[in-house]
C-alpha cells in the first residue's frame, strides 16, 4: 500500500467540495470530520487536518470496494 501526502489545502479543498463538516468534540478532545446525513463519524484526530486524513482515507475504501465489486 502505498502513502499519498495530502496538503491542508488540499484536504480543505476536499471539505469543502464534499459539504463536509469538522467539529471539536470538547468531551474527548477530538476533531471529527462527517457528510451530511450521516450518522455516524467518518473521520477523528487531534488535529481538524487528521480528521479530514481519516475521513478521506474511509471515503477512498469505499471507492475501491466499490470498484472491486464493478469489475
Amino acid at each position: 500500500m502505498t502513502t499519498q501526502v495530502i496538503t491542508p489545502a488540499e484536504a480543505w479543498e476536499e471539505v469543502e467540495r464534499l459539504k463536509a463538516w469538522v467539529i471539536f468534540n470538547r468531551q474527548d478532545g477530538k476533531w471529527y470530520a462527517d457528510v451530511p446525513a450521516e450518522m455516524f463519524y467518518f473521520g477523528c484526530g487531534d488535529t481538524p487536518l487528521e480528521a479530514v486524513t481519516h475521513m478521506l482515507s474511509r471515503i477512498a475504501e469505499v471507492a475501491k470496494k466499490a470498484e472491486a465489486a464493478n469489475v
